[in-house]
């Protein structure tokens, strides 16, 4: 029948007949029944590195009677394989003794996990050297280390210089190298540097400024003959930015 295995069926007389006139003798033979031509095509699969193997999938053509695949495909990459590429076998996967099966197999490739540098968030003030950059390394999988994972010498810099305004600034991790990892900057890292305004009190206020002007005294010399006998003398109250020219205040003073 069309649900029939595959073999050799007897191939029988039946209602076969030539009448009463005729001594009838009947050679049989077999009807064979073949394995049906069944194609699987692996799909490609990724993950990353540390991660878990996602499902192994398929496609399959040339099933019939509603038959289906047991078993499943399978790849040699594990939890811990490296960086790479990794064949997926036909493995266990069958359709019986009733298929032919054709099997094209693709790879599971494993890609770089990420790892962050984290800068540690310092600040200074303006006109000052940067103090000392430091910071760390984070998302190292499988019980991997900087030290057993990673070559170079790790480093953190940033553009600012002693001259920047204030402001925040970037703190950039660099000097690594791993086989099994990417690297790329933590978010905070773009304002990881504060440079900090310089703060002065004048009375109850307090204003943050760059480092302040210097007060500038040019020919400030008393004119005594012009003092002499005058009671109306005022001190004279000047604030950073004021010039004395000659005794007399020039853009600036109380």
């Amino acid at each position: 029948t069309t649900a029939s295995n595959v073999g050799a069926y007897g191939i029988t007389q039946g209602t076969l007949s030539a009448g009463s006139n005729y001594a009838l003798s009947y050679t049989g033979a077999n009807l064979t029944i073949n394995p049906a031509a069944l194609i699987v095509t692996a799909n490609a699969a990724s993950r990353t590195y540390g991660g878990a193997n996602p499902a192994l999938t398929y496609s399959a053509s040339g099933l019939v009677n509603g038959d289906q695949l047991s078993g499943a495909l399978a790849t040699s990459a594990t939890t811990a394989s490296n960086v790479g590429a990794y064949g997926i076998t036909q493995g266990t996967l069958s359709a019986g003794s009733n298929y032919a099966l054709s099997y094209t197999g693709a790879n599971l490739t494993i890609t770089p996990a990420t790892l962050l540098y984290v800068a540690d968030p310092v600040s200074r003030l303006p006109s000052t050297p940067d103090p000392l950059l430091t910071g760390s390394v984070s998302g190292f999988v499988n019980g991997d280390t900087q030290a057993s994972a990673t070559t170079g010498t790790l480093l953190f810099t940033t553009t600012a210089t002693v001259t920047s305004p204030p402001g925040v600034y970037a703190i950039l991790g660099s000097g690594l190298n791993a086989s099994n990892y990417v690297f790329v900057q933590a978010t905070g890292n773009a304002t990881a540097l504060t440079v900090t305004p310089i703060t002065t009190s004048v009375g109850s206020n307090t204003v943050s400024s760059p480092p302040a002007a210097t007060a500038t005294i040019v020919n400030a010399t008393a004119d005594n003959q012009s003092l002499q006998g005058s009671n109306d003398v005022s001190p004279v109250c000047l604030d950073a930015s004021a010039v004395l020219a000659n005794g007399v205040a020039v853009g600036g003073g109380c």
